[in-house]
């Protein structure tokens, strides 16, 4: 199993993500998607390469993407399931490590966000 690195404009994203979240669609709202997060990146962490990521090789080989939707039958709580996500997240796979490097709105063109983690792949 790989170890998890949250890079700190990852953890920003997830910040505003829940805030956001709460202050629209209030606090049980936040913590299903809370909860929906986590879920979703210890099912990366258990498999990287699931069917359910895609690889973004047309900016490096090592980057990938998962969006959440599809993580969201094992993320049902007590109060419910988050109905439509929209985020997925973008991660770089660094062995023993998964690093989390975006957590991406899905209307969001990825190159744009990516600048500091696109630099040209050394391998």
């Amino acid at each position: 199993m790989y170890s998890l690195h949250i890079s700190a404009r990852a953890r920003q994203d997830i910040s505003e993500v829940l805030t956001f979240t709460s202050i629209h669609f209030g606090e049980n709202a936040r913590l299903r998607y809370a909860h929906l997060l986590n879920a979703s990146m210890n099912a990366i962490l258990q498999n990287p390469f699931r069917h359910s990521t895609l690889p973004l090789s047309k900016y490096r080989n090592d980057l990938r993407t998962c969006h959440l939707r599809f993580f969201r039958d094992i993320a049902r709580t007590s109060s419910g399931v988050v109905h439509t996500p929209r985020h997925l997240f973008v991660y770089r796979i660094k062995e023993p490590h998964i690093e989390m490097l975006r957590l991406l709105h899905d209307s969001m063109i990825p190159e744009r966000h990516l600048v500091p983690f696109i630099e040209p792949d050394e391998s």
